[in-house]
């Protein structure tokens, strides 16, 4: 498996006697198995892995949530899109820790806040006005206001969002993933697979009803031109599982 810290084999994927030992176990060993296999991976897969599971719980019929972060959450994204923003560029890790404070305070049911950091983030990165490593764009479609979170969240009743504010979001947002999974694919950077990844799944799980389809052709035939890539695969199915959306395999 990638991302062990010391890794001999690769487990294969069908194994039943994984099945069999999941079953064999209770659920206070099946917990103190999960934490001690987290233990054994790198940094960023199991961040991956944390979040995947931390979404998966709040699915879960006990309707437990994660605890709500801070309201400097807001405030460090705001300096920190602020910063970058006058430099022009920030460093793709950064930019992925301040999703993962976002998400978590979705998940934590915390929506103004999660809402206020994608705000924050998102308009910038996909304008191009905050510098991943994309090549320069060309015809980069504009958001005439910072409504990306509105469109995030699903066109809620009482939010105003015209057609083609809702299409420049997208498109902006698709334009920015193409290029960041281009720059960090086509340059073997291995360790920034994952946001490349969640840049993907963001633009699946925040495109609108009426482009969804499209959407998901778009990405779905971005992993197949990238089909020799395992790991980036890997991550994509992560990110995807993190934030709930679906593709096919």
């Amino acid at each position: 498996m990638r991302g062990l810290r010391h890794r001999r084999h690769r487990v294969p994927a069908k194994d039943p006697e994984i099945d069999r030992a999941l079953d064999a176990m209770s659920a206070p060993e099946l917990r103190a198995a999960v934490r001690a296999v987290l233990e054994e991976f790198d940094e960023d897969v199991r961040a991956s892995v944390v979040d995947a599971l931390i979404a998966r719980a709040t699915k879960a019929t006990s309707g437990w949530r994660p605890t709500r972060p801070s309201q400097r959450i807001v405030e460090g994204a705001k300096t920190f899109a602020e910063a970058a923003r006058h430099v022009g560029h920030a460093d793709p890790d950064d930019v992925t820790e301040h999703l993962r404070r976002a998400t978590k305070a979705f998940l934590a049911g915390d929506h103004a806040s999660a809402r206020a950091v994608f705000e924050a983030i998102l308009p910038p990165i996909a304008t191009v006005d905050i510098d991943l490593g994309q090549h320069e764009l060309v015809d980069k479609p504009k958001l005439a206001t910072p409504s990306m979170v509105a469109l995030i969240q699903g066109a809620r009743p009482g939010v105003a969002l015209t057609d083609a504010d809702r299409d420049a979001a997208i498109d902006a947002m698709r334009i920015a993933a193409e290029k960041r999974v281009d720059g960090i694919l086509g340059n073997s950077r291995r360790q920034h697979y994952g946001h490349a990844a969640l840049l993907v799944a963001s633009c699946i799980a925040f495109a609108p009803k009426s482009r969804a389809a499209e959407i998901l052709r778009w990405a779905t035939d971005l992993r197949q031109q990238y089909w020799r890539r395992h790991a980036f695969r890997e991550e994509l199915a992560r990110a995807c599982e993190s934030l709930g959306v679906l593709m096919s395999a």
